[in-house]
């Protein structure tokens, strides 16, 4: 049992390492040797094939013997189990689309047992310290890579396999204007990027603190290495003109400070509640008066009076009542793969939601989304009973969550 467990563990470093790289390394490796649909599966039969083992781990763990543990386990096998009912029932219409789908919604309960298992065992805290180290310091050379790509030339990702054809755009822009690059570094697009470097934005904030700063830093790192490791992270993140990244960063670290500093917050803002409510009526007034001009249009609305095709945001509410109204009409849901990216290679044709809360509830249904829905709020509720041992890491990661519902 000893030899699986440090074997999974193994592979979940490996993961949290290679999960922000696996865009750029499938592409690469896809234009010089060749298979990139190999390349693009690889990580998913590798999961896959660690999912026996982790069950068998968590079985002589006793973990099948906790409630909450149970209630998770029973939650993502729903919905897994729905999932493949829907490609036993479907399969026919649309293979790949279908089988695809249901890889993409059920890798991330597959990933989630993985790291519930690896981290409930011996040397647990020692082990999401070292996550955390790894996690951050992956995420500090995305980042760097992120920043660069802003000043290097914009057909660099081209030169190592980039293409529409391989399916990964070289580079984006706010409304397709040259002057208005977006970074995405090694990820697939600027919003994942900005999505992703939420947590260790948070991570580095919360560890940057005296009682946590000795675990997750090297011992006599001085608060501006800290500092600048920061300023990465987040100058990356605002190269990627995400807007949803940016606002659930803010609401993140919000409630990052609500749960640290419960305390002293509400005591300064008994005393000094007008400050944050200056500071927001100040950017509002901003916003308000130079709504027209060209920064402001591009920066914060992603369209201008130059803007072609339909205005973004526009567009987003349109989707957002057609798939409404969809899926009100169609309770049973379309089957995996007929929303989102997926869904530009199925033959029923494109259905863009913007929203993956909705893309589940078009695919599967109202008990997709209800199944999805309640997993996520078990796992959000335990990491707030967690007891004071893991309280730091439970915050953060906590935090991060709210960013991503967000």
């Amino acid at each position: 049992m000893k030899k699986i467990d440090i074997w999974l563990y193994r592979l979940t470093q490996a993961f949290v390492v290679y999960m922000p790289m696996h865009v750029f390394i499938s592409t690469v490796l896809g234009a010089s040797v060749g298979g990139l649909f190999f390349w693009t599966i690889l990580k998913d039969v590798v999961l896959l094939l660690a999912l026996p083992p982790a069950l068998y781990l968590a079985y002589r763990k006793d973990l099948f013997n906790k409630k909450w543990f149970r209630l998770l386990f029973l939650l993502g096998g729903l919905y897994v189990l729905l999932h493949l009912i829907y490609v036993g029932v479907y399969l026919s219409d649309d293979t790949f689309s279908v089988e695809a789908g249901a890889v993409f919604n059920c890798r991330v309960i597959a990933y989630m047992f993985l790291g519930l298992v690896v981290v409930h065992g011996e040397e647990s805290k020692n082990r999401l310290t070292c996550l955390f180290k790894i996690s951050v310091t992956i995420a500090l050379v995305v980042a760097l890579f992120g920043v660069l790509q802003y000043f290097l030339p914009k057909d660099l990702l081209e030169h190592v396999g980039y293409s529409l054809d391989r399916g990964v755009k070289p580079m984006f822009y706010i409304d397709d204007k040259p002057n208005l690059p977006r970074v995405m570094s090694t990820l697939q697009d600027p919003n994942s990027l900005g999505a992703y470097l939420i947590m260790p934005i948070i991570a580095v904030i919360a560890a940057g603190t005296a009682s946590v700063k000795k675990r997750y830093f090297s011992k006599g790192i001085s608060a501006s290495r800290i500092l600048a490791i920061l300023g990465i992270l987040v100058l990356a993140l605002l190269f990627t003109f995400s807007r949803g990244a940016l606002l659930g960063l803010i609401f993140g670290l919000g409630v990052l400070l609500a749960l640290s500093q419960r305390d002293k917050l509400r005591k300064i803002l008994k005393k000094s509640w007008y400050i944050p409510l200056s500071i927001c009526l100040v950017v509002v007034s901003v916003l308000f008066v130079f709504k027209d001009s060209y920064i402001i249009q591009n920066l914060v609305f992603h369209s201008d009076s130059a803007t072609v095709l339909e205005d973004p945001n526009e567009l987003r509410i349109s989707i957002t009542k057609d798939v409404i109204n969809d899926v009100l009409a169609t309770p049973l849901g379309h089957s995996p793969g007929t929303a989102g990216l997926v869904s530009i290679k199925a033959s029923r044709g494109t259905v863009l939601t913007e929203n993956y809360y909705l893309q589940i509830a078009y695919e599967t249904g109202w008990l997709g989304l209800l199944l999805l829905i309640s997993f996520i709020a078990c796992i959000m509720y335990f990491l707030l009973r967690t007891n004071k041992k893991y309280q730091e890491e439970s915050w953060i990661v906590f935090s991060a969550g709210c960013a991503y519902l967000l």
